[in-house]
């Protein structure tokens, strides 16, 4: 067992799974003067430590016995690397993005509301599923710009099924996961790059879900609120970054407008969805850049 295993005492933070279950957690290794000089331990308990040093832009690893490649992969670069970037204060959001033939469109909500399906179900009908994790907005001269951390999808198999006609190369998210990573998405180069955001949807709550669907405007203040729940933070006690990271959500919410989007999350009612959505993507395609 690594030095970082035993050590760390005084956790900054801590996440949780909705049962209770510890997930993830963080501490400051040492304190430097400046924001992004600090050094942390951030840690998924029983599997792995990272060490994260913003000023030098560095990740080490520390893995706790014969940990999966794959767990590695996912812990790294859906966890440790967003919240590395998060402390140099980029504005790294949680959420599935897809692109259009006039900009992006982001969808928020929670682990298993149906993100990463919907980017699906709209790749079938012919946009583009970029992501479906991590995404970095920044505002440029007045306008929202969305970049996706890497390209894919994860789903569960029955989503797997429904979403693709044909039968997709996967691979294991990570070991203490059912999710599957679907690899070998079509996607051109240039999509890689930063895309205009046209709108946000914030997903409905799959317990609290009805049998009418509908897209209504949301506040700035409830779409603010929305960003800051779903973004990724390394150490929300830094006082500093909070003020700076608020600023920032409230800044995104003003130039880019967003929805709360309400739904039946059944696959038999996929069409009808996927239908009304794209016909307010096509009137949201009008408003002026």
């Amino acid at each position: 067992m690594s030095r970082s295993m035993r050590s760390a005492q005084a956790w900054q933070h801590e996440w949780r799974e909705e049962n209770g279950d510890l997930s993830l957690q963080v501490a400051l290794l040492d304190s430097g003067t400046a924001a992004d000089s600090s050094r942390y331990l951030f840690r998924a308990p029983g599997q792995c430590d990272f060490h994260l040093d913003p000023a030098a832009r560095t990740i080490g690893v520390d893995a706790l016995g014969e940990l999966a490649e794959n767990t590695l992969e996912h812990l790294l670069i859906d966890q440790a690397l967003p919240r590395l970037l998060a402390q140099l204060g980029h504005f790294m959001v949680h959420a599935s993005l897809a692109a259009t033939s006039t900009g992006a469109v982001l969808f928020l909500g929670r682990s298993g509301w149906g993100k990463s399906t919907l980017a699906g179900l709209l790749h079938r009908r012919g946009f583009t599923a970029l992501c479906d994790d991590c995404v970095l907005l920044e505002l440029r001269e007045g306008q929202v710009w969305a970049t996706p951390a890497y390209p894919g999808l994860r789903l569960y198999e029955d989503s797997i099924d429904q979403v693709f006609a044909s039968p997709q190369s996967l691979t294991p998210v990570a070991d203490y996961s059912s999710k599957q990573r679907v690899i070998g998405l079509p996607l051109p180069t240039e999509l890689l790059a930063p895309q205009r955001l046209l709108a946000v949807y914030l997903l409905s709550d799959p317990q609290q879900a009805t049998e009418a669907m509908s897209i209504e405007p949301l506040t700035c203040a409830a779409a603010c609120m929305a960003l800051v729940e779903h973004s990724f933070r390394l150490d929300p006690t830094a006082r500093e970054q909070t003020v700076s990271h608020l600023r920032q959500a409230g800044a995104i919410t003003q130039a880019a407008p967003a929805f709360a989007l309400r739904y039946p999350h059944e696959f038999a009612q996929q069409e009808r969805l996927v239908n009304m959505l794209g016909e307010h993507l096509d009137r949201i395609a009008t408003f002026p850049a």
